[in-house]
């Protein structure tokens, strides 16, 4: 009775701990690690390990998962050089929340205040960088280690407006059909769009875009006239960031600018995007099948010294794609896309299966623009929304 009555103790603070995610993952690094450890050794206390693990192994995508990490791990016998593996291994190691969280059984309560605790966090951080890029209390960050004079609060605005936009997608899944709180769904949704076209992340606002899209044909798609007016509202209100925010309008030219002129030396000698694909490209080739082995990529490139002097703080060619290709190569491409392929075929059969599949075709899109597998925060955020969205039937 009483390893019974300590079993159920620590499930209840695993589910309690899993709330605080929602507030430690967009603001601390280090406390969502110190969150994660908690909850996997609770999840270890727990026991019923050979069920758990059973249970886990039953997803497909997960045996994939563990091939591909043992993939990088035999990575280390081929190549000359594997400086950068234990930086690769500490980003990959979160990748073991997934099988962990997937054999919790979530309480209705958990998955609804965890929804609450996120949307509430990210309309707060919303608010404070707002109102620190517009001059009001960027001051002050002499005094607050949050307020960054350089970045966002808390992160930088990259990864900030990754993370709105995540948190845009999940508020459309709780707000939908609450039409006693639509003034609520209404405020976040103006404070998340403000803060992300009023910063430069362009991976974010193409998310956001695509979303809003979404979502107004999925409201519409019966109703001619209003998708029709949604549509041209939402055009007109990115004429209006366009013209409004500085910083957005620069972006968005500046990404015209070069998608035009990619064909031009000034770009392909200049663009990092540009310099760092041209280089992993050409030297990927060389080794197909295996890659050049983990940990390798950094090493290799910076060989080159005029290379190395302008790009010397680039870990990965800015795409995860191209980075796996090189150091693991066309063998673990294909065990992460299998990875995707069977998460995404899982879903067929769950309730909610559009937004799910739509946030993993988003991470899958992310992978392109940089090496976002390997970003503590984007993939600790994406974890935590999936385990949200694979429990969320049972909150009906």
């Amino acid at each position: 009775m009483g390893f019974i009555y300590m079993r159920d103790k620590a499930n209840s603070l695993l589910q309690s701990l899993f709330i605080l995610l929602g507030i430690t993952i967009p603001v601390s690094v280090a406390a969502t690690n110190i969150l994660l450890g908690l909850i996997i050794f609770l999840w270890l206390f727990e026991g019923n390990i050979r069920f758990k693990i059973k249970s886990m192994f039953s997803e497909k995508w997960i045996v994939f998962l563990f091939i591909f990490f043992c993939w990088n791990i035999l990575g280390m016998i081929w190549g000359d050089n594997h400086n950068s593996s234990a930086w690769i291994f500490q980003r990959l190691a979160l990748l073991i929340l997934f099988p962990v969280l997937i054999t919790v059984k979530f309480k209705k309560s958990t998955i609804k205040n965890s929804i609450i605790v996120l949307l509430t966090t990210l309309a707060c951080v919303s608010f404070i960088a707002i109102l620190q890029e517009l001059n009001y209390i960027r001051h002050i960050s002499k005094y607050l280690s949050f307020v960054n004079s350089r970045n966002v609060v808390f992160t930088t605005y990259n990864y900030h407006n990754i993370i709105l936009a995540f948190g845009f997608l999940l508020s459309f899944l709780y707000f939908n059909n609450r039409k006693n709180t639509l003034w609520v769904h209404i405020l976040i949704i103006c404070l998340y769009f403000t803060s992300i076209f009023l910063e430069a992340g362009r991976a974010g606002q193409l998310l956001v875009i695509c979303y809003s899209i979404y979502y107004i044909i999925q409201f519409n798609k019966n109703k001619p006239l209003r998708l029709v007016f949604f549509l041209f509202s939402f055009l007109l209100i990115q004429v209006l960031a366009y013209n409004i925010s500085n910083t957005y309008k620069q972006r968005l030219d500046t990404t015209y600018y070069r998608i035009i002129n990619i064909d031009k030396k000034e770009i392909q000698q200049k663009e990092t995007r540009f310099v760092l694909a041209s280089w992993t490209i050409k030297e990927l080739i060389q080794k197909p099948i295996l890659g050049h082995g983990t940990g390798s990529f950094k090493y290799n490139f910076d060989k080159d010294q005029i290379l190395k002097e302008r790009y010397a703080r680039h870990m990965t060619p800015h795409n995860n794609y191209l980075f796996i290709l090189y150091e693991l190569g066309l063998i673990g491409f294909v065990l992460l896309m299998m990875i995707f392929y069977y998460k995404i075929k899982s879903f067929y059969n769950r309730k909610f299966k559009h937004q799910t599949i739509l946030l993993t075709i988003s991470f899958l899109v992310l992978m392109t623009i940089d090496s976002y597998l390997y970003v503590f925060s984007i993939v600790a955020l994406y974890i935590y929304i999936y385990t949200i969205f694979i429990n969320y039937n049972i909150t009906d």
